[in-house]
């Protein structure tokens, strides 16, 4: 009885790791809707662990914004999304639409502590950013990294997600070049076509093909 629950997603549990949470929940919060009985296990953690959570099995899933580096994981690029540069109502900046890069120079620029592990993916956002040319404040976390931008400690770059329900944060359109943020889904290769963990692939997949 309990294979046969198993198989049709009647029990079980999925631990689920993240680099954020900003993302994250939205994905969880729909694989729950349809696998209501399926129980779900969340933490947050830096990108440099994220992947040693899986390969000594304290975790099924993890969901990063950089391509797994070690071969014995299998990931899956489920989304990218365009950012744009996020600043406090209270930053001079709050009236403006758009922004060239060339502009930012001078500007507090936050980064989330894991970036260095994320910037390896090519073509991630983080390489149009020189660190020598540009103020940079290092927070733990990318929800950390919103409240200092709501606290106008600084600027950052989102997706239009991260800054449309925040009532104290203005987007802007970065006007010279699209970066962009993905998100990839990471499992150990071997349990890719497991039942459980297939079915998750399944519905983040559905919702970045939205």
């Amino acid at each position: 009885m309990l294979l046969a629950s198993l198989d049709s997603l009647k029990a079980g549990q999925l631990n689920v790791v993240a680099t954020s949470s900003l993302r994250a929940l939205q994905l969880l919060s729909t694989f729950q809707a349809k696998y209501p009985n399926i129980r779900l296990s969340f933490l947050t953690m830096p990108a440099q662990q994220i992947e040693k959570e899986i390969l000594n099995f304290r975790a099924d899933i993890a969901i990063q914004h950089a391509p797994p580096e070690d071969n014995r994981l299998f990931g899956q690029k489920i989304e990218e999304t365009p950012l744009k540069l996020a600043v406090s109502k209270d930053h001079p900046w709050s009236q403006k639409k758009t922004v060239t890069l060339k502009e930012l120079k001078g500007q507090i620029i936050i980064m989330p502590s894991d970036l260095e592990a994320d910037s390896k993916a090519r073509g991630h956002w983080s390489r149009y950013i020189n660190s020598s040319a540009h103020q940079i404040l290092t927070l733990q976390s990318k929800e950390i990294g919103r409240e200092a931008v709501a606290n106008d400690l600084g600027i950052a770059f989102f997706t239009e997600t991260d800054i449309r329900w925040d009532e104290r944060i203005h987007g802007i359109e970065i006007e010279d070049t699209c970066l962009k943020e993905a998100t990839y889904i990471t499992c150990l290769e071997e349990e890719r076509q497991s039942r459980l963990i297939a079915s998750f692939f399944d519905s983040t997949i559905s919702i970045g093909n939205q």
